[in-house]
């Protein structure tokens, strides 16, 4: 959204709002507020209000240390004074993590001594710079069965042969261990399908599993050829032994692929993030089966689901049809395309340049030896990328002019050298953490007439958007109570609004 200003106003330390008929600015030049306290304050008289029912005509505050005295000497507001319907879009979002596009390629009836192949294209980040839009890398994969073995046997054959080859040549297992040639690294994992995927949610402690502490997992136990197995896991927050933390999650995930490994099951664990929200889940993608779990001290997990990736909806007849006709297919083989997500880097000064489509897209299709009706391509999960992470606002709280006033942009600075103060800029300038934080965001329109009489109108576009960290319960509630109270007593067409809902992607 194009605007002319896009104050960003960073709360911290979960305190409610400023209190109703405090004085914003004392007759010395300091201000009651403290650092990261939001307000809501009358735009004539500067007296906080805590609604915005009575007077109409009010603006947001936050308290801003500028020297790190825990005491507040400035203070940054919202981009203009809210008037009634002159806010004419609010909404809200709570923190999400990022999740991959995947892709299952599905087929079946395969013979020996033929030549299969299949394509993929990538669409990301990181190859954009090297590739014109109407040109994407496309990487070709072909493989060539083995030998029927003789002219009178069966050509019956086992399609997981070209699964094992094409996911081989893709990983390059068995190139030359003293070559000098790099592995070319896709933007892209591949893996075999199994019959069945395990889904078992990784509950969250409290808050949000972005920051806070995960359950703590003591193992699962797996069915396998009518045989129960049981993994251990010794992952645990050395700071508390009944949790773990969101950054012990790769740690986890090996250990339970150990565990597959030392009882000789074929499959793949993952430890991933939902798309939903922050919080985690364990999903197995084995011939075996999740079948129970243990958890540490009163932790209660959600019930196991399965899937059958292999069994999926087809059409029956014209695909491009409107009254096509569908049929459930069970596929024998499968490779599954999971694009990589880039991640981010937070918490340095100068901070790392945001980069917001740092996701993977792909398209992945057949080239030679499949036949028709005996493969098919399916999405499983569309590209969602995180948000609500503090990344993004600490770079723009980096970017615009000093002391927040959402004006003057320079994207310059991202080519800057990372030392010293960059015209100005120090780190205590920069109020957002690394953290998860619900964004509530507020786009509305001031007007003024030329200074020449003429009856000309002039709008100007203002956007701001208020961030709360997604623990500080105290915080979000006063401030919700408030604008909400607020949206209430309009006759405007916007809707009350709640953290608890991501109403940005409604």
């Amino acid at each position: 959204m194009y605007s002319n200003r896009e104050n960003y106003l960073i709360a911290a330390n979960n305190y409610g709002l400023v209190a109703a008929g405090t004085k914003l600015y004392n007759t010395d030049g300091s201000v009651n507020i403290l650092p990261g306290q939001l307000g809501i304050f009358n735009s004539k008289t500067h007296i906080a209000v805590n609604t915005f029912i009575n007077p109409t005509d009010v603006y947001l505050a936050v308290g801003y240390d500028t020297n790190g005295d825990g005491v507040a000497e400035e203070v940054r507001k919202s981009a203009g004074d809210f008037k009634g319907c002159n806010s004419i879009v609010a909404s809200a979002e709570p923190p999400r993590g990022g999740c991959p596009e995947i892709w299952d390629f599905l087929f079946d009836c395969t013979t020996c001594e033929a030549e299969y192949g299949i394509k993929v294209q990538v669409e990301s980040t990181r190859q954009a710079p090297y590739f014109a839009d109407q040109h994407l890398p496309t990487y070709p994969f072909n493989v060539i069965t083995d030998c029927c073995g003789c002219e009178t046997c069966t050509t019956d054959h086992n399609c997981n042969e070209i699964v094992c080859k094409i996911i081989d040549q893709i990983n390059q297992t068995n190139s030359d261990s003293q070559s000098l040639l790099v592995k070319r690294e896709f933007d892209f994992i591949v893996e075999r399908l199994y019959p069945t995927i395990s889904h078992l949610t990784l509950p969250c402690v409290s808050g949000s599993c972005g920051t806070s502490a995960l359950c703590k997992l003591n193992s699962v136990e797996l069915e396998y050829n009518s045989t129960t197995y049981t993994i251990n896991t010794t992952v645990v927050n050395p700071n508390d032994p009944n949790t773990m933390l969101p950054g012990q999650v790769k740690l986890l995930e090996n250990q339970l692929n150990a565990g597959l490994v030392t009882n000789n099951i074929p499959g793949k664990f993952h430890v991933i993030q939902k798309c939903t929200d922050s919080c985690f889940e364990i999903t197995l993608n084995s011939c075996a089966t999740i079948e129970d779990y243990d958890f540490e001290g009163t932790c209660v997990g959600a019930a196991i689901t399965t899937e059958e990736p292999l069994t999926v909806s087809v059409p029956t007849n014209c695909t491009d049809c409107g009254d096509a006709g569908t049929t459930i297919k069970r596929y024998t083989c499968g490779i599954r395309f999971i694009g990589k997500i880039f991640p981010q880097e937070c918490g340095c000064f100068p901070p790392a340049e945001y980069i917001r489509n740092r996701g993977t897209r792909l398209r992945v299709f057949p080239t030679t030896g499949f036949d028709c009706n005996n493969w098919t391509v399916v999405q499983k999960q569309d590209l969602v990328l995180e948000e609500g992470k503090g990344v993004d606002l600490r770079w723009r709280e980096y970017t615009q002019e000093i002391g927040g006033p959402g004006r003057a942009y320079a994207p310059q600075l991202a080519q800057l050298p990372p030392y010293g103060a960059q015209y100005g800029r120090i780190p205590s300038a920069l109020t957002a953490k690394c953290t998860d934080y619900c964004q509530y965001s507020f786009q509305h329109n001031i007007y003024s007439n030329n200074e020449y009489g003429t009856g000309q109108t002039y709008y100007s576009k203002l956007h701001t958007i208020v961030a709360i960290p997604s623990t500080d319960g105290t915080t979000r509630s006063a401030f919700e109570g408030a604008i909400n109270s607020w949206i209430g007593s309009l006759n405007c067409p916007i809707s009350t609004i709640t953290c608890s809902v991501d109403q940005d992607q409604q």
